[in-house]
């Protein structure tokens, strides 16, 4: 993109200072002519320079945009959002060890479950004992319902056709039984299905060593 906008830069520069100079004033002289063009060639060069990274900022931002869209609305986040997730923690991406479960926690990894508003099943990969986000994404999404933004979250897994991650808080989930959850992420994380629910690999089991 930067070098598109490069390009243009140093076309449109002297098409600037061309139509500037074939309207010339026929009464100046030839001196006054040469510093009428030093000026539009260091005010044109000026003006798109000023305008170059304007755009460049434009671009910028939009990126910066689009990222958070992904992050907050779990849409194919790029390699460097889920490492910005993991990094603080977000949306159940925190590696700490869960090292207790208290008796409000009703859900374990590994359970298959519908989550409200998707008819696909989905299965648990994660939980936090209270909504671990952004605070523009849960005044947004809870606007003042403290009483929401403390209730256990999960990471939920759902399987096709919409095939993509989810952050939940636990009144929001059913738990469903001998069903099965069609993701090719299901088979990196879990060993299998033992008919009610997904045997969770080593390194998910680590993290939470009481489910």
């Amino acid at each position: 993109m930067t070098r598109v906008v490069l390009v243009g830069l140093l076309l449109c520069v002297p098409l600037q200072l061309w139509l500037a100079w074939d309207l010339r004033d026929p009464d100046r002289t030839l001196k006054e002519q040469l510093v009428h063009f030093k000026r539009l060639l260091v005010d044109g060069v000026d003006w798109w320079r000023r305008w170059y990274f304007r755009s460049l900022n434009s671009v910028r931002s939009l990126w910066r945009k689009t990222s958070r869209y992904n992050l907050y609305h779990e849409e194919c986040p790029a390699k460097e959002v889920e490492m910005y997730r993991m990094s603080k923690g977000f949306f159940g991406q925190s590696p700490d060890v869960r090292p207790y479960r208290p008796d409000y926690l009703k859900l374990r990894i590994g359970q298959v479950v519908r989550v409200d508003n998707f008819e696909n099943p989905g299965v648990i990969i994660s939980w936090d004992l209270y909504a671990r986000a952004p605070e523009d994404w849960l005044a947004e999404k809870y606007g003042k319902n403290l009483e929401l933004r403390k209730e256990p979250h999960y990471r939920v897994l759902l399987g096709q056709p919409n095939s993509k991650e989810v952050y939940v808080p636990q009144r929001q989930i059913n738990v469903l039984k001998a069903t099965q959850v069609r993701h090719p992420k299901v088979s990196e994380i879990f060993h299998g299905f033992d008919g009610a629910q997904y045997i969770p690999k080593e390194r998910l089991k680590k993290n939470f060593p009481l489910d």
